[in-house]
Order: structure tokens, then sequence, then C-alpha cells
């Protein structure tokens, strides 16, 4: 597991876009380079809050002096893999909460070639919606956006290269669609929905 940059560099002034608790790359206009957990900006909106990794000591830097940042996070591979190589391509954003569930950093692939499949060294990032504990939202995707996305891919795959295992894929692709509206019901009727309990 090791700390990395997640996602692309993002211009300074969109650091307000940031969820409070990341942990940041920031570079200001004079190259000097900060890392630490975002904490928010004051009420003037002219200092950034940062506080040292593992320590309670909080320092203030100036946001229009802000250049570019990004987000940095522990990432671990999950254990899983591709058929039919060994490779584990798939890594995840760890936290303390879930191990690990809300953003996934995932390497491309040049598909099958040689008797294997090519993987290359870039990578992207899937992120999911995530609600904290203390009800502020990180956007993301939704599962079903995902699943959707791949229905429609393997629908039209399908219908150039037809075949019975296109079709198990389309059937579970919609049977995952189905439960997903299933819970979403159950958990409306029960006052549920959007709420961070069983």
């Amino acid at each position: 597991m090791g700390n990395r940059q997640i996602g692309n560099w993002r211009i300074g002034s969109e650091l307000v876009e940031c969820h409070v608790g990341a942990q940041v790359v920031l570079i200001f206009s004079n190259d000097q380079k900060f890392q630490g957990i975002f904490k928010g900006i004051d009420e003037e909106g002219e200092e950034i809050k940062l506080q040292a990794i593992g320590k309670q000591s909080m320092i203030g830097l100036p946001l229009n002096q802000l250049f570019i940042w990004c987000e940095a996070a522990d990432i671990k591979p999950i254990d899983a893999v591709v058929y039919p190589s060994d490779e584990r391509t798939i890594s995840v954003v760890d936290d303390a909460i879930y191990g690990g569930a809300h953003c996934y950093v995932i390497r491309e692939c040049l598909g099958f070639n040689d008797g294997k499949t090519q993987y290359v060294e870039t990578e992207q990032v899937v992120r999911f919606v995530q609600k904290n504990d203390d009800g502020t939202m990180i956007p993301g995707l939704q599962s079903e956006q995902l699943v959707l996305a791949l229905l429609d891919r393997h629908e039209k795959l399908n219908a150039r290269f037809p075949s019975e295992q296109n079709a198990k894929m389309i059937a579970g692709l919609r049977m995952f669609l189905e439960a997903c509206e299933e819970r979403v019901k159950n958990r409306m009727e029960r006052g549920v929905m959007g709420e961070l309990k069983k």
C-alpha cells in the first residue's frame, strides 16, 4: 500500500470543491509544496486550513497563492484479476470506515495480444458517490450509472457479435439493476433512503 496522487491535478481555486478530511497535495505559485489533511477554508475565504498527517498541528496557507492541487491517498490492490490475466490491475483508495469502497484506480488495457492481455501504466479513477458520517457528500457515480453504461456497451457489442455469453452478461446486468431498484423502493418505503441506516 502506498501514498499516491488520485486523479488529475486541479486548478487552485477549485479547492473549495474538496471535501474536508481529504488528504491533499498543494502546490503554490512560489513552487512550495505541502501535503496534509484538508480542514477547510477560513470564514474570510483567504486561508486554507491544513492539518499535518498524523498530528493535531494545523497551519494556514494563502488561498490566493494556490496554483494547483490534487488528492492523495493510500491505495491497495483488490484481490481480483480479469481472466485470463494474473495481474492485479484494480486498486482501491483505503479508508478507515469501509476499507475502501468509493474510489478505485484501474489500469488501462490495450486488449488481448500475443496470447495475453496487455495492460499499460496509465490509469483511470472511478469515484462513487459517498455520504460521510457527518452528513457531508462527496460527489461521484452511482453504481447504477456504471452498470447502465456497461449494459449499453454490451447490447451494442452483442448486436455486432452476438453470442450466448453476451446474452448472459446482459441478463446479469439487468438483474443487478432490478435488485438496485428493489433496494431503493424498499428504503424509500421504510423512510431510510439517503440515510446511513440499515
